[in-house]
């Protein structure tokens, strides 16, 4: 898992976002089988989901990129070379002409993984994966309520907290040798989202504490 910049967590060995235990191709498959149920985005409209605008994805890989500065002249993690303006990869032919704007894409940072594919996994796993995900976005306008009373940058580091060990509850359910992990991990999400909100001048530093005491639960995983 590598960190982005922004505080998106990436998986460091396909272009996907975060998807915890899984292996990228188990990820890949319980994408699968969410997109075909209409349920590849529901974490995606959290109010602190960051979008990164005029991305261009490299011609090998497809990764999304984006340019800080500089030339058109692009090198992917890959190691491919390729044009920021129209996305092709840089050979003769491209140096020749012909080299005309493409249309950039935006991305939302913290639309975490999609998912498909039920074949290696049982009813009962992707029943209790996709339960836990629904769980949370019923919660999520509540959360953010509660998360409301504490400075903006600070809230929005709490809330990629709870995506990040939710993503990582849904995808730990999903190994059936994985209970008592998957039960640590609920738990922690657990004491956070469902302590109850207290009213008073003491309701800052109650949110405080519990979002520091969700992120050293995070970190343990």
């Amino acid at each position: 898992m590598d960190d982005c910049s922004c505080g998106a967590l990436l998986c460091g060995f396909c272009p996907s976002l975060f998807h915890g235990r899984l292996s990228c191709d188990r990820a890949a498959q319980y994408n699968e089988y969410l997109k075909k149920n209409g349920m590849d985005t529901i974490l995606s409209d959290f109010p602190s989901s960051a979008i990164v605008n005029e991305l261009i994805r490299c011609p090998s890989c497809e990764t999304p990129l984006q340019r800080s500065a500089g030339c058109d002249h692009m090198v992917c993690v890959c190691g491919a070379p390729f044009c920021f303006k129209c996305g092709r990869e840089r050979d003769v032919l491209h140096d020749q002409g012909g080299c005309t704007q493409t249309t950039l894409e935006s991305v939302v940072l913290l639309d975490v993984f999609t998912r498909t594919g039920a074949r290696d996994f049982t009813k009962k796993t992707l029943a209790d994966a996709v339960r836990r995900r629904v769980e949370l976005a019923i919660r999520k306008r509540e959360i953010a309520g509660e998360l409301s009373v504490l400075p903006l940058s600070k809230a929005r580091m709490y809330m990629r907290k709870i995506e990040a060990l939710s993503v990582l509850l849904e995808s730990t359910i999903l190994i059936r040798d994985q209970k008592i992990i998957a039960g640590r991990i609920e738990l922690a999400l657990y004491r956070f989202l469902n302590t109850q909100r207290v009213n008073g001048g003491t309701e800052r530093e109650r949110m405080a504490k519990r979002g520091d005491e969700m992120v050293h639960n995070c970190n343990e995983f």
